[in-house]
């Protein structure tokens, strides 16, 4: 049997951005209100955010609202639950529901600080770091970031 070629593709690279998971079971712009009080951002909806699954012609749709700081990074806050409640942004973390993303590294004191303000904000039941290279389905990120 004559041996196959694998290509692969290594996404390290491309995932340096800060990410950390929110929970909460309000509507994602409620969400956004506090978000943008608390945090002193500008957090508008976007377009939503496809990504396309496994089976040909299938994807998921996640609602999406961002911003640009004023150091030019990017926020972001993407849904994990599929609009039409068909599938999750990231399918392994089923008990987030929503994404918080900056897309930039920043460091751990800041993330620190920022972690702490996402958690004094009432409607947020829970908020943590996550490591994006730590995700199976990292890639997802790629798409929300592209956009």
């Amino acid at each position: 049997m004559a041996k196959k070629n694998v290509i692969r593709f290594d996404i390290q690279d491309e995932l340096s951005f800060s990410l950390m998971a929110v929970s909460s079971g309000n509507k994602d712009y409620r969400l956004c209100f506090d978000l943008n009080k608390a945090l002193g951002l500008h957090l508008v909806r976007d377009e939503d955010v496809t990504v396309p699954l496994t089976r040909p012609g299938s994807a998921t749709v996640h609602s999406c609202y961002s911003c640009s700081g004023t150091d030019g990074e990017q926020y972001y806050l993407v849904s994990n639950k599929d609009r039409n409640s068909t599938g999750y942004f990231v399918p392994e973390m089923t008990n987030i529901n929503y994404f918080f993303v900056v897309s930039c590294e920043i460091g751990k004191r800041e993330e620190t600080a920022l972690l702490n303000k996402l958690r004094q904000i009432e409607i947020i039941q829970a908020a943590y770091p996550i490591v994006p290279a730590s995700l199976k389905s990292a890639e997802a990120f790629l798409y929300l970031l592209e956009f």
